[in-house]
């Protein structure tokens, strides 16, 4: 046997690095395709003669500051902005936005500095008529306000820009890649402490017994039980486990030992893996200590049985078996 102090680190590091790395690649294309910058930039800017749902550029020169309507069961208002068409001709259109939206209140601000220096904001335009996100009577609502004014016919009936929209989708983006972040560096931090753990239990095992410290051959040879298959042996007074992760724990000190299986399925239905744990209480610790070791499918307990009729044998204080109570 050879120390292997890094033992059992793949499951976490795997996994870490494939979470960090959808996490970055997933921050640099959101930063690659969204902003207004890169709306501008791709020629995604909201014209009157070629409207489409999605995210878009909005040139405003000017906005009316006082709310058209509230908008119910979105806690919004609409607002009429004027927007440049880039080819010397304007439009207007609704202005969906939460009352307190930075990028509304930076227009409102700049008040009638936007004709001279028109804003260029991020919007996603919606179809007015949307069942899933659209404003119920949006198209009504735009005529009868407009009717028999210079803007009737003007405003745009069929689409809208919605600020909140867009706020929604980044918040939801950042809060998905903060959690994708989140997991890779949990797993990380897990292969890091499995590392330690690892170090901690050689230590403890050299510990006991100085001679085995640079000649853990001794173990198999002297082992007084072991099954290769499972990763699991005892030598003298400690219970080892080193296939998934290295573990040396001393039998003297146990109270009870029971295994454990831990089975995912798919749908429900289909076990896709078993993953089995010895799961140990020592004397004095009211906290199970978890033993992971090899699972070889459904004959995994049955493979146990010697281990244990070996513990029964030798340690008679120890109690076998999940007692419920």
């Amino acid at each position: 046997m050879v120390e292997k102090r890094f033992k059992g680190i793949m499951r976490s590091l795997v996994p870490g690095i494939l979470f960090l790395g959808i996490a970055i690649l997933s921050t640099v294309a959101f930063m690659a395709t969204t902003g207004v910058d890169n709306l501008y930039r791709k020629g995604e800017i909201v014209q009157s003669s070629n409207l489409s749902n999605g995210n878009k550029a909005l040139v405003v020169t000017a906005i009316i500051p006082e709310p058209l309507t509230t908008i119910e069961g979105y806690n919004s208002n609409l607002y009429l902005v004027e927007y440049d068409n880039t080819d010397g001709t304007f439009g207007y259109i609704g202005l969906e936005s939460d009352a307190k939206d930075p990028v509304l209140e930076k227009l409102i601000a700049k008040g009638d500095e936007l004709v001279e220096k028109p804003e260029r904001i991020e919007v996603e335009l919606v179809t007015s008529s949307s069942q899933e996100n659209g404003i119920e009577g949006y198209e009504s609502f735009i005529q009868e306000t407009f009717a028999g004014t210079d803007l009737e016919g003007r405003v745009s009936r069929t689409y809208y820009a919605s600020l909140r929209e867009v706020s929604s989708t980044r918040w939801m983006s950042y809060a998905l890649i903060a959690v994708t972040g989140l997991i890779g560096i949990a797993c990380l931090v897990g292969g890091v402490l499995t590392v330690r753990q690892n170090k901690r239990n050689y230590e403890a095992l050299y510990l006991a017994y100085p001679d085995l410290h640079g000649n853990l051959d001794n173990i198999i040879r002297e082992a007084t039980y072991h099954d290769e298959r499972l990763g699991l042996l005892v030598y003298k007074t400690h219970l080892i486990s080193y296939k998934v992760k290295f573990y040396a724990i001393d039998l003297t000190q146990v109270t009870s030992l029971y295994h454990h299986i831990i089975s995912t399925k798919a749908y429900g239905l289909i076990t896709t893996s078993r993953h089995s744990q010895l799961m140990v209480t020592l004397v004095n610790q009211k906290k199970v200590q978890k033993v992971f070791f090899k699972n070889i499918g459904k004959s995994t307990d049955d493979e146990l049985q010697p281990l244990f009729a070996l513990i029964e044998q030798t340690y008679p204080n120890i109690s076998l078996g999940y007692d419920q109570k």
